[in-house]
């Protein structure tokens, strides 16, 4: 005889979809101005800091001795994969494009007393530099855990105030009517990887002169230290 009793049937179900964990991440630059006798022995000593904790100490020493100083740290904290970006700046709009002008007639005098609309070009694009400290960076922590992948672009830019292109004489002297930008840039663009709490050496630039151009008898260090921001 045939049971009247339903067939049980168990189903085993998914279990829901766990969200993946999306580690923090912090990320410090650091930008130091020392000699070149100090720079080499940094960097082609024994002593080169490797870790967060040993750099930080050099950096303790250097600035205890005087002959170094701390241009600008900046720091970061952005997750795992995620790019981000940390600057000290002053933003610097200039023109780029100018429409001619008119012109004066050509019976006018040669040196006029001031100048007019029909002498001045007008502007018509701009751009914007940021003039200080900054970084980019896309951090991404490895598969072990420990160890953090950067692509990374550090820049240091210094202005240097305007070069006239364009000018015209006036009764009171020349009058500059288009006038361009300098700077001074120190950049690099990289990738490197660090464990946790590492430190890593970017870059070694000439800084600024007082020629404006690069000086011989300074350098400046770069190094990027990452962590892991524990909860």
């Amino acid at each position: 005889m045939k049971s009247l009793l339903p067939l049980l049937v168990l189903c085993a179900l998914p279990l829901a979809a766990q969200e993946p964990v999306i580690t923090t991440l912090q990320i410090t630059v650091d930008f130091v101005e020392t000699t070149p006798a100090i720079a080499t022995e940094i960097l082609h000593g024994e002593n080169l800091p490797t870790s967060s904790l040993k750099w930080h100490d050099t950096l303790k020493r250097l600035l205890k001795e005087g002959e170094s100083k701390l241009a600008a740290t900046l720091q970061v904290t952005t997750k795992s994969g995620q790019r981000a970006i940390a600057e000290s700046v002053k933003e610097r709009i200039y023109a780029t494009e100018y429409t001619a002008p008119v012109g004066r007639a050509k019976n006018a005098p040669a040196v006029p007393a001031g100048l007019s609309g029909v002498d001045v070009p007008i502007p018509t694009a701009f751009e914007m530099r940021p003039v200080g400290a900054r970084f980019e960076v896309e951090p991404v922590l490895g598969t072990d855990g420990k160890s953090i992948d950067l692509n990374i672009a550090p820049e240091f830019v210094i202005d240097l105030g305007n070069e006239p292109q364009m000018s015209l004489p006036t009764d009171a002297g020349e009058r500059e009517l288009i006038v361009m930008p300098k700077f001074y840039t120190m950049k690099v663009q990289t990738t490197t990887s660090v464990t946790d709490g590492g430190s890593s050496l970017l870059g070694v630039w000439l800084p600024l002169a007082d020629n404006e151009g690069p000086d011989g008898g300074k350098r400046m260090l770069c190094f990027v230290t990452a962590r892991i921001v524990k909860d």
